[in-house]
């Protein structure tokens, strides 16, 4: 078992809790996970912390998972063991119907239990299915044009989240009034959460863009399209690709998903066609890959090879989901994420990537889907 750093992970730091419950954590794990070797993961975040669990050579598995079938043992090889304070718990049933959904993408995901840390505080305890791969944040380029080996993995990559999100389209549901279907955090606010953005954005263009997608929403443009299990953070980092082909392998984190419109996470297309670049002296600045437009070619080439034509080709369908983008792009950027409260509206002085991210996604500076840095310039 590792012993816990001088330094405390960022988990524990961000949630005030001590050194101590390091150990706990650790203690619990081994206790459930016996002649198996404890590891924290390289990357954690402020909302859990994450050990693997690896069955030493030699060593007999005992199943502690509630519930588990001798089909599941192979699972304990290598296991995933995550600590989540009560406020950001994992849905266990959001997490199931994503590993159903999504097999085999999503992991396997069940509760193990609770252990109380400092303050008297209650963590739940989950267990999950170890996807090997590499964070595609790792391997994503950081430069404006891709070499053309680089140019052919990302073909590769964009390929398979083309068939992610068929794969989403495809187990959605068709609801008359899709709005009404969806009842999350999101989903039962999207229209009063548009209204505040159309008010509140920092910049006259941004405002205008939020209320000409309210007033579709509120026009019904969405009820064409089906109301799929949505992830609610799909960026570079929870998606883990094979790190030899780019092919998808997994992804991760469903804690914030929840049943939406079809293409609202389509953000994370933008964000997988280019890179934050943060050197500027005045300010972030989202730049496009000069091979952008062929990558998103092959993202919905892949898409539309395996939903059937009459399902997404009318012009309705198509412009539903140019809306069910913009909707998505607005509510996940123009939000800023406050220790998992994301109910204030973003500003020029805090959150100078979001805007970024705002800017360049809705092509606010260059019409007709050519090639658009973020340039635009904040005029109140």
């Amino acid at each position: 078992m590792s012993a816990a750093s001088e330094v405390l992970p960022y988990f524990f730091l961000h949630n005030s809790l001590a050194a101590s419950d390091i150990q706990a954590c650790l203690l619990f794990a081994a206790e459930h996970f016996p002649n198996h070797l404890i590891q924290p993961v390289a990357q954690q975040g402020g909302c859990s912390y994450t050990l693997v669990a690896e069955r030493q050579a030699g060593q007999q598995t005992v199943c502690s998972l509630p519930d588990a079938t001798d089909d599941e043992a192979e699972l304990h090889k290598k296991t995933i063991i995550q600590f989540r304070l009560l406020k950001h718990a994992l849905p266990i049933r959001t997490a199931r119907a994503a590993s159903r959904l999504y097999i085999p993408l999503a992991p396997k995901t069940r509760e193990l239990g609770h252990i109380t840390v400092s303050n008297a505080i209650s963590s739940q305890v989950c267990v999950m299915q170890f996807i090997p791969g590499e964070r595609f944040s790792e391997v994503q380029p950081q430069k404006p044009s891709l070499s053309p080996t680089i140019l052919e993995l990302y073909g590769v990559f964009m390929t398979s989240l083309g068939t992610f999100f068929a794969t989403s389209w495809s187990t959605g549901q068709s609801y008359t009034n899709p709005l009404q279907a969806c009842t999350g955090k999101i989903g039962s606010t999207l229209l009063s959460r548009l209204a505040t953005l159309s008010q509140r954005l920092p910049s006259r263009a941004l405002r205008e863009r939020a209320r000409e997608t309210l007033v579709a929403g509120e026009s019904g443009v969405l009820n064409s399209l089906p109301v799929s299990l949505t992830h609610g953070d799909l960026l570079p980092h929870n998606i883990l690709v094979d790190p030899q082909t780019w092919r998808v392998e997994g992804i991760i984190d469903w804690a914030e998903a929840e049943d939406l419109p079809h293409g609202i996470n389509l953000y994370a297309l933008e964000h997988l066609l280019g890179y934050l670049d943060v050197r500027s002296a005045r300010r972030p600045r989202f730049v496009y890959y000069a091979e952008a437009a062929q990558l998103r070619n092959v993202f919905w080439t892949a898409f539309r090879q395996q939903v059937p034509g009459c399902a997404w080709s009318s012009r309705e369908v198509q412009t539903a989901m140019g809306v069910a983008r913009d909707v998505g792009c607005l509510l996940w950027h123009g939000f800023a994420w406050d220790n998992g409260s994301v109910d204030r509206v973003i500003n020029t002085v805090d959150d100078g990537e979001e805007l970024a991210c705002l800017e360049a996604f809705l092509g606010l500076e260059a019409k007709g889907g050519a090639r658009h840095d973020s340039v635009v310039e904040m005029k109140v």
